[in-house]
């Protein structure tokens, strides 16, 4: 009788230059887009993303982080959907072009102190589409907290992903 378990790949970097990320008042225009990230090589059932942002300096700030997850069956770097084109880039999607992101977490904030940092929780990739892994898939930000997100080695804004299959002995 084969046994089955779950498999962790390592921790992946997530390629999103998220540091200094403006606040945008419409909440999800004038965000960032990730590099895009090929499942086709790997062949992941699912991939669990984590991550953290810090606020600059901030007298009183309030909202938040928003972050989408965008997937295709084709490159998006090779077809882009407008404005996303799978590169570390700066996006500003209108209404109509963000009904293809899957809104995935949003992590709100109220901070008085400088250099406060959130942390994203773990969502699931795959969930967010039906339970099937895109063949390619990428990340939005988007921030309305009224400041932009600290710039320095220190207190880094970063996202990153561990890999999921399934072993059978």
């Amino acid at each position: 009788m084969a046994i089955t378990s779950i498999n962790y790949a390592a921790n992946t970097p997530i390629t999103m230059t998220l540091s200094g990320l403006a606040s945008s008042a419409a909440g999800t225009v004038n965000g960032w887009e990730a590099a895009q990230i090929d499942n086709t090589t790997n062949l992941y059932v699912d991939a669990l993303v984590q991550g953290a942002f810090t606020v600059g300096t901030p007298s009183v700030v309030t909202g938040g982080f928003s972050v989408f997850v965008l997937g295709a069956n084709s490159s998006i770097v090779g077809t882009p959907i407008p404005p996303f084109d799978g590169t570390n880039s700066a996006a500003n999607p209108t209404t109509s072009q963000q009904g293809v992101l899957k809104f995935a977490a949003y992590v709100g904030v109220q901070v008085v102190t400088t250099d406060a940092k959130y942390s994203v929780p773990p969502f699931s990739v795959a969930g967010l589409f039906g339970g099937i892994m895109p063949k390619f898939w990428t990340l939005y930000i988007s921030q309305n907290t009224g400041v932009a997100l600290k710039v320095d080695a220190v207190n880094n804004n970063s996202l990153s992903f561990n890999g999921i299959k399934f072993d059978s002995v």
